[in-house]
């Protein structure tokens, strides 16, 4: 049997779906913030922005996570990376819900962010070294698919929990119970050799120029994704009076945006070239955003962000896949680069929730377009190198 052109038995398929959830379970984290952080100032009794800053720790801890992959696949197997990573996310989020502190809540977020986003980057160095040129940026999309259908899923979850008399973390629990699944599926999976394993030198390997613009470009999309997440509902209710069910609904509709628009790269990247899509949704994005805080009512926002989220499917995973292909080995450029985006997913809390005390909600979203339109620089600069072309 063969699964985008590699011939797959039974270990290696239960490798493809624990690569396939991790992004569920940092999705899971994230995608969720800006509807639980209401709920959790209320449970606490502290500010919306104190919340706030206080699930950043979760972007803070994935941050670490992916920067700690630079180095980490030098020393650990993809087994031993991916086993050690969802016993520590698990234990965390377990322990978060258990300790009921907000003091401890840092230490929680930034432990289970370390162990998902060590393996978020595990997975996608296993999937960039299982599958070839030609089938790498499908099977990276799929990724990505999972993570929009489960942030088109947690949301309105945690929504429902919440307001149905569930505490105002009851649905990292349910993140948690996937990092488990994930462990089940790890124990008997094949892994690819890292670099170190197969004997690939990696010393003398410089990414060019067009590497570190897609970083940057990277780090801006997910710093401007970050934002607009936070702080939508919120925006919603001070702009619509609009309840916190309609925030998280909207916030939905991004996710199945994105799973949509990943849905159809999937299989249109083979009538056409990845640069040509990828040039295509970086404009569309920077549109689509700024039509989320120009909308007249609150009908008009879940529109918006279904848009966005369309829009925006394959700006990540497309610009790893063309990049991954300018050096020999991809293991550390794709780590680079997904460490570059999780420093976007870390700053955006903290960053835009000093935005929104020192003027507004608005003014976040209106920075998050601001990032799409840094991204599109970027990443438009680097398309414009031949090598990426040719990649």
């Amino acid at each position: 049997m063969k699964v985008l052109g590699v011939e797959a038995d039974g270990r290696l398929l239960r490798l493809t779906g624990a690569c396939f959830l991790a992004y569920a379970v940092v999705s899971g984290m994230i995608t969720q913030i800006g509807v639980v952080s209401g709920p959790m100032a209320e449970h606490f009794g502290v500010p919306l922005t104190a919340a706030g800053a206080r699930m950043g720790w979760i972007g803070t801890g994935i941050l670490i996570g992916t920067l700690t992959s630079l180095v980490a696949f030098e020393v650990l197997s993809l087994r031993q990376a991916f086993l050690a990573c969802y016993v520590t996310a698990a234990a965390a989020l377990g322990a978060g819900a258990a300790a009921d502190t907000f003091a401890f809540l840092p230490v929680a977020f930034v432990i289970a962010g370390i162990g998902g986003g060590l393996g978020l980057c595990a997975a996608a160095v296993c999937l960039s070294l299982l599958f070839e040129a030609r089938h790498r940026a499908s099977a990276l999309l799929v990724t990505d698919l999972c993570f929009a259908l489960t942030g088109s899923l947690i949301p309105p979850l945690a929504a429902m929990l919440i307001g149905g008399g569930g505490r105002w973390d009851a649905s990292y629990l349910v993140v948690a119970g996937i990092a488990v699944l994930i462990l089940g599926l790890a124990a008997g999976a094949r892994f690819p050799p890292t670099a170190r394993e197969a004997d690939v030198p990696l010393t003398d390997e410089r990414p060019p120029a067009a590497a570190w613009l897609c970083g940057v470009g990277l780090f801006l999309f997910l710093l401007g994704q970050a934002s607009m997440q936070l702080w939508l509902p919120t925006w919603m209710e001070a702009r619509f009076g609009a309840d916190l069910g309609s925030g998280a609904a909207a916030i939905g509709r991004f996710w199945t945006g994105m799973a949509l628009g990943q849905g159809a790269l999937v299989f249109l990247l083979t009538f056409a070239p990845l640069r040509l899509w990828l040039t295509g949704t970086l404009v569309l994005a920077v549109l689509a955003s700024s039509t989320v805080w120009l909308s007249p009512d609150a009908d008009r926002v879940p529109l918006g962000m279904l848009a966005l989220g369309v829009t925006s499917a394959g700006i990540l995973k497309l610009t790893i896949s063309g990049a991954s292909e300018l050096v020999g080995h991809p293991q550390r450029v794709v780590s680079a680069l997904m460490a570059a985006a999780a420093l976007g997913t870390a700053v955006g809390p903290f960053l835009s929730s000093g935005i929104v005390e020192a003027t507004e909600p608005l003014r976040a979203l209106q920075f998050s377009t601001v990032c799409q339109a840094g991204t599109l620089l970027c990443i438009g600069l680097a398309l414009g190198t031949r090598r990426l072309q040719d990649g």
